[in-house]
């Protein structure tokens, strides 16, 4: 993430946390990430919720359980 940037749109966050626009739009709709404005089309967030949805992305993702199918065809 560049220092310089004081704000990202959705779509920059997207493909910073390489998830969908629309996770990016779900996390600035629950105010997980800040809201700093707009410009007609896009939605800005400042660079410092950006980093803790980041953050909070990995932990998250480290953390899943990991998933099973488990089939009975004895019947």
């Amino acid at each position: 993430m560049p220092d310089d940037a004081k704000s990202f749109t959705l779509e920059e966050v997207a493909r910073l946390a390489r998830r969908s626009y629309s996770w990016a739009w779900n996390r600035a709709a629950d105010g997980r990430l800040t809201r700093c404005g707009s410009d007609r089309r896009r939605i800005l967030v400042t660079a410092s919720s950006v980093t803790k949805a980041l953050a909070a992305n990995r932990a998250a993702s480290g953390s899943r359980p990991l998933l099973y199918l488990v089939v009975d065809n004895t019947k």
